[in-house]
C-alpha cells in the first residue's frame, strides 16, 4: 500500500510514448497508408514484436519453450541495413515462415490471440520501412502499460468511435485495485473487459485469485486482453468472447467484480427481479449493472464505473436499479471522479459505485461518498501530470471509512442518509451540497476564465437533467 501511494499511478513516460505513436501514425500517412485498418495493423505488429521480445527477455527460456535462435529480436531488426530489410520482411526467415507468420504463431502459442489479419507484411519501399523502424525504435515501450496505452491511442484515432466504449485509464484501474486489496477473493470477473486493464489490476492486487475471467463481445479486444494478461505473467486468466448480457451464458457467482460497462442507448431490455422484472430500459449501463448484481456471490464485492448521471437520473429504470442497490446490497461507498478523468476518450463525468452482498443484510444508515478533486492530471485533452493529486488521500480515507466520521483534510468525504435517499427517488447524490458548493464558488470567483468554466459545468449539468426528463417521459 505505502509503495503504491508513494509512486505515481501513471507512467510519467506515457505522454512521450503517446506523442511517439502519433509520429509513427503520421509517418504512415506520408507513406500513403491512409486507411485506418492498415495503419492499425502495421503498428500493432511492431508494438507486439517489441513487447514479445521484452517479455521473453524477462522469462526463463524453458517457460516459453522457445529456442533463442527462433526469436525475433528487436535489437537485431533495428541493426539491419536497408539491403537486408527487404529479404527479412518479405522472405521466409524461420522454418519457411515469414516474419508475420512467425510472430503470429508465437503469440497464438503463448496466449491464443490473433491481433492482425494479414499473413504477409504490407508492401512498402525499403527506405520507408527503414524510416518507420527508426521512428518506432524511438518509442519507450514497456510491458507494464504500453500495450494498453497503444490501444487507447488506436481508439482515439478511429474516425467513427463506438458510442459508449471507453477504456479505463491505467491509474484509475490501479486505484480500484488498491481499494479492493483487503478483499479475500478466489474468483474475479470483468464482464466488459475491453483491453484488460481492470483484469491486470486484479492480477496485481489479488495474486491468490484462482479463477480470473473476462467477457468481451469484440473478438479483437478479447484477443488484446489475452495478450495483455500474458504480458504481465497471468497464465490462469480465462477470456471469453461473448455477450455479457446473455442471461443464459453463465450462472456462476464471483467474489470480486470490476467493471467499466459501455454506456449509451440500445434496444430496450427488461431489467429487475420478481414483480419489477418488466421494467424496460435502453440504457446500456443500467442493463450491465443489473446483470452484474446477479453475478455477485455471497460476501462478494463489485466496483462499477458509471456515468455520474446514474446517481440522480429520475427515469423509472434508474430509480429501480438504485432502489435494488439500496435494498438488496450494502453500498460500501461512492467515489466521484473529477471532470476530464477519462479524457481524451470522453468528457462524461463518472463515479465508481462499490457494493457488496453480505451473508447477513444489515440496515444501512449512511453511504460513504468521496468527491475526488484532482487525480494528478490536467482536465484537458492533453492530461499532463500536475502536482495536485488526491488519490493517496482517497485510499487512506477508504481504509478508515467504517470508523468514526472523521473528515478528510480535503473535506472530500460526506455521508448520504439512506432514509433521505429513499424519500427522494433513491437519488445517490447530495443536491444541497452541490448547490452550497456552487454558491460558495461564485463568491470566490476571481476571473472571467473561472466563471466561464463554471458556466460550462452548469451547461453539462443542464444537459444531464434534460436527458433525465426525456427518459422519464419515454418511460411513462
Amino acid at each position: 500500500m505505502d509503495n503504491l501511494i508513494e509512486n505515481p499511478f501513471f507512467n510519467t513516460l506515457e505522454r512521450e510514448e503517446y506523442l511517439g505513436l502519433n509520429r509513427c501514425w503520421k509517418q504512415l500517412d506520408r507513406f500513403g497508408f491512409t486507411d485506418y485498418g492498415t495503419k492499425k495493423e502495421i503498428l500493432t505488429f511492431f508494438v507486439c514484436l517489441i513487447l514479445v521480445d521484452q517479455r521473453i527477455d524477462g522469462q526463463h527460456p524453458k517457460d516459453l519453450q522457445l529456442k533463442d535462435g527462433h526469436r525475433l529480436k528487436w535489437s537485431k531488426i533495428t541493426s539491419l541495413s536497408k539491403s537486408s530489410l527487404e529479404p527479412f520482411f518479405y522472405e521466409p526467415i524461420l522454418n519457411n515462415l515469414g516474419i508475420v507468420e512467425t510472430l503470429s504463431s508465437q503469440i497464438q502459442n503463448y496466449c491464443d490471440a490473433q491481433l492482425w489479419t494479414f499473413d504477409e507484411f504490407p508492401e512498402m519501399e525499403v527506405s520507408q520501412l527503414h524510416k518507420l523502424i527508426q521512428r518506432i525504435n524511438e518509442l519507450a515501450l514497456n510491458t507494464a502499460s504500453s500495450f494498453s496505452l497503444f490501444l487507447r491511442f488506436l481508439q482515439e484515432k478511429k474516425t467513427s468511435k463506438n458510442s459508449g466504449q471507453c477504456f479505463t485509464p491505467s491509474h484509475i484501474a490501479n486505484v480500484m485495485g488498491a481499494l479492493s486489496n483487503k478483499i479475500d477473493a478466489k474468483s474475479a470477473l470483468d464482464p466488459s473487459c475491453g483491453v484488460g486493464d481492470l483484469l491486470t489490476a486484479i492480477n496485481r492486487h489479488h495474486p491468490n485469485v484462482k479463477s480470473l475471467e473476462g467477457w468481451e463481445i469484440d473478438p479483437f479486444l478479447a484477443d488484446c486482453t489475452r495478450f495483455n494478461l500474458w504480458l504481465v505473467g497471468q497464465k490462469q486468466g480465462k477470456i471469453l468472447t461473448q455477450n455479457s448480457l446473455n442471461q443464459h451464458l453463465n450462472h456462476q457467482k464471483f467474489d470480486l467484480i470490476f467493471a467499466n460497462p459501455p454506456f449509451g442507448n440500445e434496444n430496450k431490455t427488461n431489467i429487475g427481479r420478481g414483480e419489477m422484472l418488466n421494467t424496460r430500459t435502453s440504457r446500456l449501463e443500467l442493463v450491465f449493472l443489473d446483470r452484474i448484481m446477479n453475478l455477485v456471490g455471497e460476501n462478494g464485492f463489485a466496483f462499477v464505473i458509471l456515468p455520474l448521471g446514474f446517481l440522480h437520473n429520475l427515469s423509472k429504470a434508474h430509480q429501480l436499479v438504485r432502489k435494488r442497490l439500496i435494498e438488496e446490497f450494502h453500498i460500501e461507498g461512492i467515489i466521484e471522479f473529477p471532470k476530464g478523468s477519462f479524457l481524451p476518450a470522453t468528457a462524461i463525468r463518472t463515479a465508481v459505485v462499490v457494493f457488496s452482498l453480505p451473508s447477513t443484510k444489515l440496515m444501512q444508515q449512511t453511504i460513504w461518498y468521496y468527491k475526488l478533486q484532482n487525480d494528478g492530471f490536467s482536465r484537458d485533452q492533453v492530461r499532463r501530470s500536475i502536482p495536485e493529486n488526491d488519490l493517496p488521500d482517497l485510499i487512506n480515507s477508504w481504509t478508515s471509512r467504517n470508523s468514526k466520521k472523521t473528515k478528510s483534510s480535503s473535506q472530500a468525504i460526506s455521508f448520504l442518509s439512506v432514509e433521505e435517499i429513499k424519500k427522494n427517488g433513491y437519488i445517490l447524490f447530495s443536491e444541497s451540497k452541490v448547490k452550497k458548493s456552487i454558491t460558495k464558488h461564485y463568491r470566490e470567483q476571481s476571473s472571467f476564465k473561472e466563471l466561464l468554466e463554471e458556466l460550462t459545468f452548469l451547461e453539462e449539468e443542464r444537459k444531464v437533467i434534460l436527458t433525465s426528463i426525456q427518459e422519464l417521459l419515454r418511460d411513462e
